[in-house]
């Protein structure tokens, strides 16, 4: 397994073309990368918060299959499970594991882990 920690990559004046995203954390097991976008939240900040990382992942996903990695898998860590449990079926109907920081024992089971 290869772990890989977000770095700011650039060409030119924030032309992003050809680079990879600035993740919080990406790793490769079994030919599958697992890009994650990691989120304080707060009882004020949560749906913002959410918000944003949502939209975070899913470009860095895009980003990764657009650089031809053909199995990413986009996580979204924050730091405890949302309040708001709709966040569950939106990330599961897009395809976006979230993974509260309080229910991290889960991660080997993500998808793409097995077999």
């Amino acid at each position: 397994m290869n772990w890989c920690c977000g770095r700011q990559r650039r060409t030119r004046r924030g032309d992003t073309a050809g680079c990879e995203p600035n993740f919080d954390l990406a790793w490769e097991a079994k030919r599958t990368v697992f890009v994650t976008e990691v989120k304080s939240i707060t009882d004020e900040n949560e749906e913002e918060q959410l918000r944003l990382g949502l939209g975070q992942v899913l470009q860095y996903h895009h980003r990764l299959r657009g650089l031809g990695h053909e199995r990413v898998v986009a996580v979204l860590v924050p730091e405890r499970t949302p309040h708001d449990r709709s966040w569950t079926d939106l990330c599961h109907e897009l395809g976006v594991v979230l993974l509260g920081r309080d229910k991290i024992e889960r991660a080997p089971a993500l998808p793409g882990d097995a077999g």
